[in-house]
Order: structure tokens, then C-alpha cells, then sequence
């Protein structure tokens, strides 16, 4: 089913993975894609990019072999995270699951209540302790919980509605070292929203960067794609260079107090996240037309390289949103093999 080639691209070795008649994909870039093993990893699989919502089947892949076996049936893409002790957490509407990818055993951990529905990738704590999700009330308004796996119980929930027109709260995270704190956005067109980054204790909610505005007062910082540090200190996130923004654009970092820097601001940044060291962030560029670069970045002197070039489509999953292994030697990717299928690089950096 699955096609393993190697290659190169500027001087590093690369490794890419297609599948027959369908395309693949790694798991969102805020989520883990491989095993501790740095060498397995679990990869969508996609035959019709035209669902809504999209729809995939969920596989673990040896990617110098192409063994793999599958995990779940068709479902909704977008949902799923590797965990440090090698369990693959998933959504499917109103369902949690895991998976554990050694024993081979599935269960169902948690069931919403009817009307409620599941939304993005789930988040696990570094111990493997304790799990965040959120999902749409029966209302629309987003709800944030952290679930304690153990005990299969939701330990707490924290309803967060925003007024209109953008109403809706997204990307909920948990902090990898603190079930207690939990990030989420005020989603929406970056243009208009001027309020987007949040973290809450499940006491309080306090908005963490604080944008500016341009001289008429118009939203002069435009962000978005968070994801966090891997010790809990903070997030890295892009300012987007979209016209009016006042610069530096490109690659932030802010702390847990607030405190906000740029680390790169070479060009139009789209999507980042860093390894577990925080000594490089993998990024790509967009979101105009249809090439992107991958890049490297190293966060203490801001010095970018470039892994490489690829083409790609406008909707999900045909964005590149690199990440990093485990062990941070390699970072993996999607990009367009031809129009309109994906398929996944592997970059050992």
C-alpha cells in the first residue's frame, strides 16, 4: 500500500512515502507523528480530498520498510497525536479513543453528550498522564477540557464564547507540563482579530500577547499557528506578513508572562513549531500561490536554512506543516507528488 523512495534535497538525505491510488499524510504539526522509535510513525491516508469534513483512515507505518498496519476505518482527518509511550489518541465526532500501538488494542476512553462534537487534534502531557481536547457545545460554543486518562474521567471543562462575527475559540492545547494550563485562539480572519492568543487555568483566561495596532487603528499584528514549547515555557507562533503588519513579521516566541520575541523575519513564515531541545524550529512558507520552502531556523542566533522546496494545494492537507521527531533529527512533511495528491518527505537534518 505504501511506496518508500529515497532521495535528497540541498545535500541533506530524504526519505518519501507515497501510497497507491490515495494520498498520505503526518498528523497535524502541533501533534506527533512518530513513535519513540523516531523510525514508526502514523500517516493518513487519503482518497477523496473533496469531503467535508475531510475524511482519512489512520495507519502506523515503518518508514525505512513500509510495513504497516491499520488503525481505524474512514474518519474524520486532523484529530490524532502520538503519545510519548507510543499510544495514538484520537477523535471521531463525539468518540475519544486510543490506540496503543504496541499491544494493538483499541478502546473507547470518553463519549460526549449527543450534539456535541469533537474538534482539531487532542494534546497530551509529557508524562502521558493527562489528555486536552475541545469540541462544539450543542450551542456552537467551543468547550475546553482536560481528561484524566488513568482514571478515564474529564477532570474539568471551561466553556469559552467569543462575540461575533467571530465567535468561535480553536486550537486548544494543553501545556505539556501543567494539566492545570491550557491555550486556545480567538479564530478567525488574522486581519480582524486583534485578541488571539489565550491561556486559561480553569479559574481565569487572560489574553498572553498583546497585538498592536497601526497608526488608524487597524490590527497591526496579524498571527496565528501556535504550538507549544515542549517544557511548558511558552509558544512559538507566526506573524504573518500580510500588508499593514507592523514588523518584524515572521517567527515569535512569547512566554508565559507575556513577553514576546522575533526570532527570524527573513521571509513569510506560515507555519512553526519547535523540537524538544528548543534549539530549531521547522517552519514552512505561504500561504500565496503554490510553493512552499521548508525551513530550518536555529532559535538562538535566528540563522534559517532552507531542507527544501516543494509544490503544494491550497487546502488541508495539502499544507506542508513540518514538524519534528522525537529525537529533533528529522523533520517530516507533506507536499503535492502530483495535482492534488500528497504524499510525505522526511528530511534528516
Amino acid at each position: 500500500m505504501f511506496n518508500i523512495t529515497k532521495s535528497s534535497a540541498f545535500g541533506r538525505e530524504m526519505t518519501i512515502i507515497t501510497a497507491e491510488n490515495a494520498g498520505v499524510a503526518p498528523m497535524y504539526f502541533t501533534a506527533q507523528s512518530f513513535l519513540s522509535d523516531n523510525r514508526r510513525m502514523v500517516v493518513g491516508l487519503f482518497k477523496n480530498y473533496e469531503e467535508e469534513p475531510l475524511a482519512c483512515s489512520y495507519h502506523c507505518l515503518d518508514t525505512e520498510t513500509g510495513e504497516s498496519f491499520p488503525l481505524t476505518g474512514e474518519m474524520r482527518w486532523e484529530t490524532g497525536n502520538v503519545s510519548e509511550d507510543d499510544k495514538f489518541y484520537y477523535t471521531d465526532k463525539t468518540k475519544l479513543q486510543v490506540f496503543d500501538l504496541i499491544s494493538g488494542k483499541n478502546e473507547e476512553l470518553y463519549t460526549l453528550e449527543e450534539g456535541q462534537d469533537f474538534s482539531g487534534s487532542v494534546t497530551i502531557t509529557n508524562d502521558c498522564k493527562y489528555l486536552g481536547a475541545y469540541w462544539a457545545d450543542t450551542d456552537g460554543i467551543t468547550v475546553l477540557g482536560v481528561f484524566d486518562i488513568q482514571n478515564k474521567i474529564m477532570l474539568k471543562t471551561e466553556r469559552v464564547p467569543f462575540m461575533g462575527p467571530y465567535s468561535i475559540a480553536s486550537h486548544g492545547m494543553l501545556c505539556p507540563v501543567n494539566k492545570d494550563l491550557m491555550f486556545f485562539c480567538h479564530e478567525g480572519r488574522t486581519e480582524y482579530i486583534t485578541n488571539r492568543l489565550w491561556l486559561t487555568d480553569f479559574n481565569s483566561k487572560w489574553n498572553l500577547f498583546k497585538q498592536k495596532m497601526d497608526e488608524n487603528n487597524n490590527n497591526g499584528e496579524c498571527v496565528g499557528h501556535e504550538a507549544w514549547a515542549y517544557d511548558g515555557s511558552g509558544l512559538f507562533f507566526v506573524k504573518y506578513d500580510i500588508p499593514g503588519t507592523l514588523k518584524p513579521n515572521g517567527i515569535y516566541f512569547v512566554d508565559l508572562k507575556g513577553n514576546a520575541k522575533c526570532i527570524n523575519s527573513e521571509t513569510n513564515h506560515w507555519h512553526v513549531c519547535a523540537n524538544r531541545a528548543l534549539t530549531h524550529t521547522a517552519s514552512d512558507t505561504g500561504s500565496a500561490g503554490t510553493v512552499s520552502k521548508v525551513l530550518l531556523t536555529e532559535i538562538k542566533t535566528g540563522k534559517m536554512q532552507v531542507l527544501n522546496e516543494i509544490t503544494r494545494f491550497q487546502n488541508h492537507p495539502g499544507h506542508p506543516h513540518p514538524s519534528f521527531s522525537p529525537d529533533g533529527k528529522k523533520v517530516v512533511y507533506t507536499f503535492e507528488v502530483s495535482p492534488k495528491v500528497t504524499a510525505i518527505g522526511i528530511i534528516t537534518i
